[in-house]
């Protein structure tokens, strides 16, 4: 590469090596004393690093790693100036949207100096050479698609075998630049290696959050293409000839010469650089793709899928390398590269769970757009509803992830829902889930949607048992269908045929009727009237208007409707049936069609101890029980037998709103109560506390279901409740989201799917009791108490919290909450998780307080969890006594600690975790850090705090709406109190009432508090509530008169 900038020593040496031009550039060469001036286009990036990256980038370990592996690939690295310097100017326009690389500021507390985008080692081979800028681009392009371990793993085989390379050239003679044998010999850790990674890494996240569409819109256009990475003899060989031809291919694009990619290397070059060049796809036809990127000439077109004809493989989208150096023994082990478009908001997630719910329900790619209307028309059915929904939520989620899918969301959506088809086998159930699932919840089978057309919600129920019958061959007079409830304080019984029947033969003997040929179904309605009991109810005139409106509706359905009471004797005596030998019931005086020489005898085949339902029976004759029961296994699989998805969607749209939220609570096992209760503590002096109470009787039914309607719902979608595990997952998926809906700008590897939701050890202790209950139980499941997610959320530990962003955000990692019960901060990649405790006002509730999504990086490899220190340093007193007045307190509300700040270091403590990582792998991955929070005074540096000692010895939280004026407490009310006006005031304390003036300084109030807290005087403070304007001295002292005057000895204001 000509233009490495290194000026006349560069230049004098491309002569021969010789012993004496060897000599010039001795081994032991500090890299880090190298360095050139970097051209225009990279100077907004030196201005927008913070004094400590900057300083790490110019003379710090970073810089002499940038230039070592300048030097050491220079003779490999083709020359492609215009690449550099468009490469510069994006890092710039990207570095300049504050969005994407924010600047740090008071509210990020002690992280102030860690926030924005990470261009550390852009910087650093900008003030290294075009060479070391090339090896920056390579870094990029492993990163973008291999994990941490992985791309690690690589540099070390690249670093390696090229050292041997040139230390192989040296030994024949051949010419050799001197920088570049000193280069070879010089040693290149592999935390050296890993680190260099991680900046890149970091970086990458940052350039892709700022060109997502076009990330994106690349990702769909080269997903389908059927073109092949480059190939090599050896892992090397494969790496530098994917990264020396994409720089050539993009180098002669930004030359205007429009070029065509007969492989994947510029591709994943374009994706690693953001640099983006008009395309011209040939698939089934030629596509032009405009980026409008104003870095290329407008006429500078990249073609794609013109050369290969072979057949499509996923080996073509994903690139494979043998690497010798990731496991500690061993035969090189194969891996392959992510996926074009790896990382995604929450909220996509239910697009992915889509696409594994299409897998376990066998749709095609075929029907993937129909199925998709399915779900948005059921979400607006379900939104159409009278009735709660919120048990429902997570399915609203799914249904939300269908809607309104149209453009560049359709393409993205489809995308994300084939990953899920092809990936997320394990992800919803994992090995536990059964793959029995009804697909669309029964919704698309003929029985159910014919029985759900029916108007009332008794009919539907008598409809699906008459489809049931004919599935089972019975014939009329082989069985009945009977529904049975209390009206108006009587038994009320419906009676209904399995099949059309003559009209005579609905009736008894002696009720002659002409036969006719047409043939109808028969409800028979029966309620017991007699006068003959006296402490019968008396409302009979309530129970008559019921029997005349039943009859109307069911004459008007097309049936023959016949009432019949006690008076009558058309059945013996109520209720109809007798029992007898257990299930056996007898029908004396029946009518026509079950007449014979002896009553006929009835058993129920379908009733309270196969589906669950309360209120209806088939009730079959004795002689046909048998037969029947056996053919069940057999032929009730017909009940769900499904239908073209084309034509659910037409059924969904026909059915009222009202009975698809009934069947679809009763489907997922839900129940028609939906409340939680709560207590709150409001003493105003106090912590509120908030309490759920599990066991609490449950409140009124809020869904609009009475019980009989509620049995026939559950009774139709017996045949098709989804597996236990399948609904629990899906609450889990819903739990994410809504732990992510509060770090807006967080994304999730899409590496996640390939997990099992419910091994996950973060699931908080309410959903892993629910996990508990055996799917044979589904009996006491449908009885548990429903947990919304709000609950569930508030049931989750904040290490819980940050167990779930591990694992979101790695894809893989399954830590053990019970060890990160004293983590503070999360940090990975771009991305800072932060406990607000640390970022927020200590007389905020931390039952209240969560995590905080910071854009920044702390320059450590993998995944660090930050922990404090066991016992925090805190500055001795001195022994000047000027340093100290404890002035009298005269009732004033202000700051006197302006110059407090709160700064972040580290100490060399580094614990590994298990996060169920493959053993045998040379890299750790996550680790506990030890982190310092300290606290300064002006630059000076005052004590080190534990901000989760708080909770351990909590302050009492007071505020006062009373009407006195501030200032209006006589001298002798505060006589006993005195100002703390500075940290040395606070540190040698007086031995009175202490108080401090830290008025809207939630920084200062922080470290007060944390350092009362550390020191165990957290029960003898009180802090003031955030933006209160004023402490009345007489409301405290009234507040903490009772039993005794015990007043607090340090008042935090």
């Amino acid at each position: 590469m000509s233009s490495f900038g290194l000026g006349k020593v560069m230049n004098s040496a491309v002569s021969a090596v010789n012993e004496n031009t060897l000599a010039l550039v001795n081994i032991n060469f500090d890299f880090s004393l190298w360095r050139c001036s970097p051209a225009p286009e990279f100077h907004p990036v030196g201005s927008a690093l913070t004094v400590g990256r900057r300083k790490e980038a110019e003379t710090g370990q970073t810089h002499r790693t940038a230039c070592k592996l300048g030097f050491l690939f220079h003779e490999e690295i083709p020359d492609t100036p215009k690449l550099i310097k468009a490469y510069g100017h994006r890092v710039s326009e990207i570095l300049s949207s504050p969005d994407i690389n924010p600047h740090g500021t008071v509210r990020d507390g002690p992280f102030q100096d860690f926030i924005g985008a990470d261009c550390t080692t852009i910087w650093a081979a900008a003030t290294s050479g075009n060479s070391a800028i090339a090896v920056h681009l390579l870094a990029c392009m492993l990163a973008n698609a291999w994990d941490t371990k992985t791309a690690t793993s690589i540099w070390v085989e690249l670093v390696d075998v090229r050292k041997k390379h040139v230390l192989a050239d040296v030994e024949l003679g051949k010419l050799v630049n001197p920088h570049t044998h000193a280069a070879a010999q010089q040693e290149y850790s592999r935390a050296e290696l890993a680190s260099w990674d991680a900046s890149a890494r970091s970086w990458l996240r940052r350039a892709e959050a700022s060109m997502r569409f076009r990330h994106t819109q690349l990702a769909l256009i080269t997903d389908n293409l059927v073109v092949p990475y480059p190939s090599g003899a050896s892992t090397y060989e494969t790496v530098t000839l994917t990264w020396t031809r994409a720089m050539e291919v993009l180098e002669r694009l930004l030359n205007n010469l429009p070029q065509q990619a007969c492989d994947r290397a510029v591709i994943r070059g374009i994706s690693s650089w953001h640099l983006y060049p008009d395309l011209l796809v040939f698939q089934a036809e030629a596509t032009k793709v405009p980026f409008g990127d104003r870095l290329f000439p407008s006429t500078a077109i990249l073609s794609l899928g013109l050369e290969y004809k072979g057949k499509a493989s996923d080996n073509f989208t994903r690139w494979s390398l043998a690497l010798s150096h990731l496991k500690f023994y061993g035969d090189p082990v194969m891996v392959r590269s992510n996926e074009q478009l790896n990382r995604v908001s929450s909220s996509q997630l239910w697009l992915v769970a889509l696409g594994t719910i299409f897998r376990q329900w066998d749709i095609p790619y075929a029907s993937f757009d129909a199925a998709l209307s399915w779900f948005e028309e059921l979400g607006n059915k379900l939104k159409e509803a009278d009735g709660s929904t919120s048990q429902l939520s997570w399915l609203l989620g799914l249904c939300s992830a269908a809607t309104g899918l149209v453009g560049e969301r359709r393409k993205v959506a489809d995308m994300l829902i084939k990953y899920g088809w092809r990936r997320g086998t394990r992800f919803l159930g994992g090995k536990n889930h059964q793959g029995r699932d009804v697909s669309f919840f029964g919704l698309n089978s003929p029985a159910i949607m014919q029985a759900l057309r029916r108007s009332t919600d008794i009919d539907p129920g008598v409809e699906y048992l008459r489809q049931l019958a004919a599935l089972l061959h019975l014939e009329a007079c082989d069985a009945v269908i009977s529904h049975s409830k209390v009206v108006a304080g009587y038994n009320y019984s419906e009676y209904a045929t399995v099949s059309p029947v003559e009209e005579h033969l609905a009736m008894r003997g002696g009720n002659a009727v002409v036969p006719s040929p047409e043939k109808r179904q028969v409800r028979w309605i029966h309620a017991g009237i007699s006068n003959h009991h006296h402490n019968r109810p008396t409302n009979e005139a309530e129970l008559k208007a019921h029997l005349d409106r039943r009859r109307r509706e069911i004459e008007a359905s097309g049936e023959i409707c016949i009432v019949v009471t006690d008076r009558e004797y058309m059945l013996d005596r109520e209720p109809s049936f007798s029992s007898e030998q257990g299930r056996h019931r007898v029908w004396n005086r029946p009518p026509n069609l079950f007449a014979g020489e002896t009553p006929p005898r009835f058993r129920s085949l379908l009733g309270p101890w196969s589906l669950s339902t309360k209120y209806f029976h088939i009730l079959v004759r004795q002689e046909k029980y048998e037969e029947s029961k056996q053919n069940i296994p057999s032929q009730l699989g017909a009940a769900k037998q499904q239908v073209m998805v084309e034509n659910a969607v037409a059924w969904l749209r026909d059915v009222s709103s009202g009975k698809i939220l009934r069947y679809i609570l009763a489907c997922m096992r839900a129940t028609p109560i939906d409340t939680v209760r709560k207590t709150t503590n409001n003493l105003k002096r106090k912590r509120s506390t908030t309490t759920l109470q599990p066991n609490q009787t449950q409140g009124p039914n809020t869904s609009g279901i009475d019980e009989d309607s509620w049995d026939c719902f559950a009774m139709i979608s017996s045949f098709s409740r989804p597996n236990v595990n399948w609904l629990l997952s899906l609450q889990a998926l819903e739990l994410v989201d809504a732990v992510y809906a509060s770090l807006p700008h967080a994304t999730v590897s899409l590496q996640v799917v390939e997990q099992d939701l419910l091994a996950a050890r973060w699931l908080p202790s309410s959903l892993r009791d629910d996990l508990k209950i055996e799917e044979s139980a589904s009996d006491s499941f449908f009885k548990r108490r429903y947990r919304s997610c709000a609950e569930h959320m508030e049931s989750m530990t904040r290490a819980e919290l940050f167990a779930c962003v591990a694992m979101f955000e790695s894809g893989r990692f399954n830590v053990d909450p019970a060890q990160l019960t004293e983590v503070i901060a999360l940090c990975s990649e771009d991305s800072i998780f932060v406990a607000e405790i640390l970022l927020s006002d200590p007389s905020v509730q931390t039952q209240k307080l969560g995590l905080r999504h910071l854009v920044g990086n702390v320059g450590h490899v993998g995944m660090v969890l930050l922990v404090s220190p066991e016992e925090p340093r805190v500055r001795k007193v001195g022994f000047d006594a000027s340093m100290v007045s404890h002035a009298p307190y005269t009732g004033t509300v202000a700051d006197r600690f302006g110059g407090t700040s709160l700064h972040l270091s580290f100490t060399t403590w580094k614990f590994p975790l298990d996060a169920g990582s493959h053993t045998g792998d040379i890299d750790q991955e996550i680790f506990l850090l030890e982190a310092v929070v300290s606290v300064q005074d002006k630059g000076s540096w005052v004590a080190d705090i534990d901000v989760l000692s708080i909770e351990r010895d909590a302050l009492d939280i007071v505020s006062c709406s009373c009407t006195r004026l501030a200032g209006s407490e006589s001298a002798a009310s505060l006589e006993n109190a005195v100002s703390i006006d500075s940290w040395e005031e606070f540190l040698d304390g007086p031995p009175c009432i202490g108080v401090l003036l830290t008025k809207d300084n939630w920084v200062a109030r922080l470290a007060a508090v944390s350092l009362l807290a550390q020191q165990g005087s957290g029960h003898t403070a009180v802090i003031l509530k955030e933006g209160e304007q004023k402490l009345c001295w007489t409301c405290l002292v009234e507040s903490y008169s009772d039993p005794e005057p015990h007043m607090p000895e340090r008042i935090v204001l």
